[in-house]
């Protein structure tokens, strides 16, 4: 566990392609929302519970969640939405 709570720093990085977030303290997930070019994010044991501003990340390939309280409907169209 680590004592990160606020990911706001990364809405600048527009050309990272992998986020990993594990156990820690983030409940707010819209600074990812504009990285659309991230095709990979993994987030573990986080205790953010809208997931919907994944939505607009247009480039994402890989996503594992495990430990995030998301509503049930929007993590399904978010993998309904990843390319097979």
């Amino acid at each position: 566990n680590t004592p990160v709570n606020d990911i706001s720093a990364v809405a600048d990085l527009t050309t990272l392609r992998l986020i990993s977030v594990f156990g820690t303290g983030v409940t707010d997930l819209s600074p990812l929302a504009g990285l659309s070019e991230l095709w990979a994010l993994r987030l573990h044991s986080c205790p953010a519970s809208d997931v919907s501003p994944l939505a607009q990340m247009t480039g994402l390939r890989e996503l594992y969640l495990n430990g995030v309280h998301g509503d049930r409907t929007t993590v399904e169209q978010l993998w309904q939405a990843l390319p097979e």
